[in-house]
């Protein structure tokens, strides 16, 4: 990593704020004393370059990512240079959240784009949680959709043709960069190549779908970038439910500091 900024983000335009404090008070209330804590956790930005690793799988954990800006995918490698992306993260996401349990990172993580990142250690987080029920349930809950993220690829994997697998996580993508902290531009940074390591398919069969799509009038296509532009009809035609995108604290029983004064 390379191109360290300032403590107080000069030069990072939107993401000198805060982007985990915006991206959890999306989903709960925070406290005035959360947000600072929050903000100082961002307080070391670093810039980094289009393909640049930032985990390497194998490697010992000691730090997650905060993404603040860009696009970042997290994967899994195999032996013989074959890879399978687990997550793609966006502005307001932690990689290596799953890996925090084990002495050795079990993925590596890569920026897509260029992104503006912030290293978070591992003991910092969990200080962090102890001492906020708020952001551990708000983190619990952030973990609980990357789970229900995979139980939708896995149902991919199983049941829908390549067709609609591919129709399903474009639209999962767009949904998530619609919802992200800070502003991304209106596509989604993904060659063919690394499609078809999300999806398990090989860069011909997916060539295959991205033109039939393409064709469709459901999306366009360019160089490391895809557009959805026929949104309802692709929902449509995947069958595409974003309710596993749309946690809810409420569901875990958790409710703001106001509710319980009142109670």
């Amino acid at each position: 990593m390379a191109d360290r900024d300032s403590p107080d983000g000069a030069g990072l335009g939107k993401a000198s704020k805060s982007c985990l404090a915006h991206q959890f008070a999306k989903r709960g209330a925070l406290e005035g004393a959360d947000v600072e804590t929050l903000e100082d956790l961002e307080k070391e930005a670093v810039h980094v370059r289009a393909g640049e690793r930032m985990r390497e799988q194998g490697r010992d954990f000691t730090d997650l990512i905060v993404i603040r800006t860009g696009w970042a995918s997290t994967f899994y490698e195999v032996g013989d240079g074959a890879r399978q992306v687990i997550f793609v993260q966006v502005s307001g996401d932690i990689a290596g959240i799953h890996d925090m349990p084990y002495e050795y990172a079990m993925t590596s993580t890569v920026a897509l784009t260029e992104c503006v990142v912030c290293r978070l250690p591992r003991r910092r987080l969990m200080d962090l949680i102890e001492r906020s029920p708020r952001i551990a349930s708000i983190l619990l809950m952030m973990q609980m959709q990357q789970q229900a993220t995979l139980v939708e690829r896995l149902v991919s994997l199983g049941c829908r043709s390549a067709l609609k697998r591919t129709a399903h996580l474009l639209l999962e993508l767009d949904t998530r960069r619609r919802d992200a902290t800070f502003d991304l531009k209106e596509f989604i940074p993904l060659s063919q190549r690394q499609v078809a390591d999300c999806l398990g398919l090989t860069d011909v069969h997916v060539n295959r779908c991205m033109r039939r799509l393409k064709d469709a009038g459901a999306i366009a296509v360019g160089r490391n970038r895809i557009e959805v532009i026929g949104r309802e009809a692709l929902e449509r035609f995947a069958r595409f439910d974003a309710t596993f995108l749309e946690p809810s604290l409420a569901n875990l029983g958790a409710r703001d500091e106001a509710d319980r004064v009142g109670a």
